[in-house]
């Protein structure tokens, strides 16, 4: 376990990860790219601008961690939680998501393009936009809130039924 620790000007390309912790530690410009990574916990770390690229992540938790501008581009997830991060302005694109839930996280102008998001539950996360593949829609499991959201994105107008213009 690592805890309180801070990783400064750190290179961890193509490290592989096995049952480790991370606690209150600083991540931020960490380069893991390429990593392996199985059954390893980040809580309350701060991951921001952290370089996840490419990297194959099994049985992984994120609680409570702050990774704006975090990059996951082109990474393998299965069966990872992100437990109420804020991870706005990441980036997800050309990842392969596999039973990932990303709870109530702050995913607000995060990257999915080119990412199937077919059975994310991105109902509880909280944006007002993100960039995302129209083809890779489908499936994906949003909010009514969301779906104005989306639609606004699509250029579609949703016509308030209260309202007095007609």
């Amino acid at each position: 376990m690592f805890q309180n620790v801070i990783f400064e000007n750190v290179f961890f390309p193509y490290i592989d990860l096995s049952d480790v912790e991370f606690r209150q530690c600083d991540l931020s410009n960490v380069h893991v790219s390429h990593a392996i990574m199985h059954r390893v916990k980040f809580d309350q770390c701060k991951m921001v601008g952290m370089n996840a690229d490419d990297t194959y992540l099994r049985n992984i938790t994120f609680h409570h961690c702050t990774g704006n501008y975090a990059s996951f581009y082109g990474t393998n997830m299965k069966q990872v939680v992100f437990d109420e991060c804020v991870l706005s302005g990441s980036d997800f694109s050309s990842a392969t998501l596999s039973k990932i839930n990303f709870g109530q996280s702050n995913i607000d102008k995060a990257q999915f393009l080119t990412t199937k998001l077919e059975g994310i539950d991105l109902s509880s996360c909280s944006f007002q936009s993100i960039a995302v593949t129209v083809e890779c829609l489908s499936g994906c499991i949003i909010s009514p809130e969301q779906a104005a959201i989306f639609a606004k994105a699509l250029g579609l107008i949703v016509k308030d039924p209260y309202s007095e213009q007609g």
